[in-house]
Parts: structure tokens; sequence; C-alpha cells
């Protein structure tokens, strides 16, 4: 913003027929709006955030300066005030942002007070801060507009369209907050990876909306189990994975036996009967690793299935060896 408003200034000082004292005074302060800008560009780390207002603040009282030396009457200078209000009411809170257009509405009336007289002060000033205001709002309001869709996106990234659960992005950034945390209270964190039985055969017997309604009741029970520390997450087709934090492996097991009971009690009453099984995996005894977890669960959840599906399966020795990487 410095940048462009000197090398502006600059323009206007070139200007045929100025008086030659206010060429130099618009040079002077063009001069010192680029050389800041140009050390804001070069070393941005020399100067702390909180100075930010205050650069602006500065560029207010340049374009100030620069405005009284070509003259109020002969110059439209003021429209510079433009560039600091729309800087601060985008990058700037709403408190800074009204507070610089505070500061331009006293400097440009000082500025006209001294130049012309009051009724065409009057009508200039609320004509040029209204202006500004209005610009400065319509910024703002679309500044809030970008940041809400930004956040949306960024949500929905980490979600399934389906059952509204985190996708496999989700669990990997959750998955790396709780294995942190379980590293630093000692609290043991254990990982339940669930599958459905046989979704392959309800989506070529009843079709797709089928699946995708046994997929949404899997994850409603899950859901409606969970505490609000814990994380459920879809990452497969017909996977999903629950995070408990705090829960020994006895535990983990015990509440995915209470989720095969319920799946089979939800689901008789439609016509797509559904089960699911289970392999549940603890830190302690495995370590508190995302690989480890994550390797161990699929193997206890595989020992399920061929010990006939609709079953809970814990991670035993040849599970955690597996998931050790120990022959």
């Amino acid at each position: 913003m410095l940048l462009a408003g000197g090398s502006l200034a600059f323009a206007t000082a070139a200007i045929p027929d100025m008086a030659e004292g206010s060429a130099l005074l618009i040079v002077a302060t063009g001069s010192a709006a680029v050389l800041l800008g140009a050390v804001l560009v070069m070393r941005p780390h020399l100067f702390p955030e909180w100075a930010t207002p205050w650069f602006v603040a500065l560029g207010t009282v340049l374009v100030t300066l620069s405005t009284q030396a070509a003259g109020v009457r002969e110059t439209d200078n003021e429209v510079f005030y433009l560039m600091a209000i729309l800087y601060s009411f985008y990058f700037l809170s709403r408190r800074e942002a009204f507070l610089q257009l505070a500061v331009v509405a006293v400097a440009y009336g000082w500025l006209l007070l001294s130049e012309i007289t009051i009724e065409m002060a009057v009508a200039r000033w609320v004509t040029t801060i209204g202006t500004l205001l209005v610009a400065g709002l319509f910024v703002r309001t679309l500044n809030s507009r970008v940041e809400e869709l930004v956040d949306e996106l960024d949500s929905n990234a980490r979600l399934d369209p389906l059952t509204g659960t985190l996708n496999r992005r989700g669990l990997d950034e959750r998955l790396g907050i709780e294995i942190s945390r379980a590293r630093r209270t000692g609290e043991p964190l254990t990982a339940l990876t669930v599958d459905l039985d046989g979704l392959k055969a309800i989506n070529d017997r009843h079709g797709h909306g089928a699946g995708d309604e046994a997929l949404e009741l899997a994850a409603e029970v899950m859901a409606d189990s969970l505490r609000d520390l814990d994380v459920l997450a879809r990452t497969g087709g017909d996977e999903f994975v629950l995070l408990l934090p705090g829960c020994d492996p006895s535990t983990g097991l015990d509440i995915a036996e209470n989720l095969l009971a319920e799946v089979r009690r939800r689901s008789e009453r439609e016509s797509w009967p559904v089960t699911v099984s289970v392999g549940v995996a603890a830190a302690p005894p495995l370590p508190l690793d995302p690989e480890a977890l994550i390797v161990a669960g699929d193997s206890a959840l595989y020992r399920a299935k061929a010990l006939g599906r609709d079953r809970a399966s814990l991670a035993g020795r040849a599970e955690l060896r597996r998931a050790l990487r120990v022959d």
C-alpha cells in the first residue's frame, strides 16, 4: 500500500504548473512512503504485528500532507484515503478498522477546513467519508463471506459426505492429536476398527440405496455411543474407526460387544439386516504410534472376520508383532 501510494505521489508531483514548494513536499511524502514500504516488504520481521495499524495511520498522514501540498481545490488526492480504508476493513479487526476511519475523518476534516469554506468542506467531508464507510463495509462483508466459505470447504474436506463422520484425512489429524495427548497424560488410547459384514451382498440384492442406508445406520449407532472426546471416522467403503481416549483394552472390547448387539438389533427391522465385525487395538500394550494402532486394529478385524463375522476381536500377540513389524 505504501509503495503504491508513494509511486502515485510521484505521478502527482509531475502535474504541470504545480508550485515548486508543493511538488517538493509531495515528492518528500512519496519518498517516505516508498522507503517505508520497501523496508516492510524486504524486512517484515523487523516490525511486530501490533505495529500494523500504526503504519496504516501513517499512510493517512502522508496522504493528508501530499493533498495539502497539492491543494484541495486543484487535486483529488484524497482518493488515496481509500487505500488505507480498504486495507483496514480487510485485514484489521473491526475495532481497528473503524479507528482508522476515524483517523481519516479527522485528518480530512482538518484538511478541508484549512483550505475551503465550511459549507463546501462539510459537503465534501460527508460525501468522501460516507463513500469510504460504504466501501469499507462492503469489503468487510465480502471478506466475511470468503472466510465462511473457506471454513466450510475446510470442514467438508475432513467429513464423509454420506455419514457426516470424519473421513481419513480428518481421522489422521485427530489421531495425531489424541496420541500426543495420551503421551502427555499417560492415559491409554484404544482404537476400534469396524467393518460392515456383507455390504456388497446388500448392494447386489437390494441396491446401493440400501447399502447407503446400512452405512448410515451403522454410523448412527456408533455415534450414539460416543462420548464428547471420542472420534468416529469412515476410512473406506464399509470401514469405520473409533478412537476412545482414556479407554483400556478390556473397556474397548466391552464397547465393541455393545456395538455388535445394537447394530444387530437396530437393523432387524430393515429388509437388509446387517452385522459388523470389530477389531480392538490399544496402547498400551501397543506403543503410541498411529501406524501401529491402525495395523493392529486391521489385523484384529481380519481375525474377527475369519472366525465367522459379527464378533469383536482384541489384538493379541500375533497382531502386536505384526503391528510392530517383528518377525
